[in-house]
């Protein structure tokens, strides 16, 4: 290939690459624009479920900025604007991520005393029960807690269950059963509506006798923007009613970095394990809506994401020092 077309072909690709970077810059604006519209528009969280992803695009426009520096210097002025609008854009969604690592809970320096929790989203169509099931008790778990738990699916779970967990607790109230292998001490759950989030809960005394309540949540989804903001304006004024010493997991339908999740975590002061984790969808798991979240006493020992099982979400395993 002669010189000339070959500056010609480095020309096209640069054009390429700033065409592409405008691209980005209009994608990641979008979306971080409408996300800072979610405290009056509760759809308007839904960009912010993915902020990582608005992150990458605006590095990758920042990339391929450097990839067509060289365009005439007439167009100095554009590009210069163009990278300054993806570095701020890059900025800006750093944000949101930077909140979410602060309200991590501490890893635990050393405890003879852990507590094993798993949460697990069965979906209302699952049929692999036995698969399920025998996940389950591999698992080893002191607390299992099931979500979408449905007259389908209770009996042939619970049953295969019932021998290592002996402590089942089922409000009837809502889809959240709780299974213990150690009796409780309280128990009780609340019917998910209009105004308030689906949650069962159960007390457990930890080896000094103090006590640990331990929460299954399961909020409305965000398609269903106004029940899922009314759910966590719900929680938040909630906050401080939960307990002293609170272990609250399930679906939460919500990532570490949107802005219900942000709020809420700031007007309880819980601290969420497994923040860069990813549960969902469990076929091409991107985000984390399974959650852990515990009172800051409560530390952090591992957190990890089961394999699938036949739902949308990824079971998630949490052990906790208490």
């Amino acid at each position: 290939m002669s010189r000339k077309r070959l500056l010609r072909l480095g020309d096209v690709m640069r054009s390429i690459c700033f065409s592409l970077a405008a691209a980005a810059l209009a994608a990641a604006g979008a979306a971080t624009a409408i996300g800072y519209l979610a405290p009056w528009w509760p759809k308007a969280d839904i960009p912010n479920q993915f902020t990582p992803f608005v992150l990458a695009v605006a590095v990758a426009g920042l990339a391929l900025m450097a990839g067509g520096a060289r365009r005439p210097t007439t167009h100095l002025r554009l590009r210069l604007a163009l990278a300054a609008g993806l570095a701020g854009l890059a900025a800006i969604n750093t944000l949101p991520l930077r909140t979410a690592l602060a309200t991590t809970a501490e890893a635990a320096q050393e405890s003879a005393d852990t507590l094993t929790v798993v949460s697990f989203n069965l979906w209302t169509g699952n049929r692999r029960y036995a698969e399920i099931s025998r996940w389950l008790l591999a698992q080893n778990a002191d607390v299992i807690v099931l979500q979408e738990m449905t007259g389908r699916n209770r009996e042939p779970v619970l049953g295969a269950l019932g021998s290592a967990y002996p402590h089942i607790h089922d409000c009837g109230c809502s889809d959240i059963v709780l299974l213990s292998r150690r009796p409780w001490i309280a128990a009780g759950g609340q019917p998910r509506t209009d105004k308030q989030p689906a949650m069962s809960w159960l007390t457990l005394p930890d080896r000094k006798g103090r006590e640990v309540r331990i929460i299954g949540l399961r909020p409305r989804y965000i398609n269903d923007p106004v029940r899922y903001a009314a759910h966590y304006d719900w929680l938040v004024r909630h906050a401080g009613k939960l307990g002293d010493r609170v272990i609250l997991v399930g679906d939460f339908n919500a990532t570490p970095w949107s802005w219900q999740m942000r709020r809420f975590a700031a007007a309880s002061g819980l601290r969420r394990h497994g923040t860069y984790a990813a549960s969902w969808p469990s076929l091409l798991p991107m985000v984390l809506i399974d959650n852990l979240m515990t009172t800051a006493d409560i530390k952090s020992v591992s957190f990890r994401t089961g394999p699938f099982l036949g739902s949308d979400h990824l079971p998630i395993v949490a052990t906790v020092g208490l």
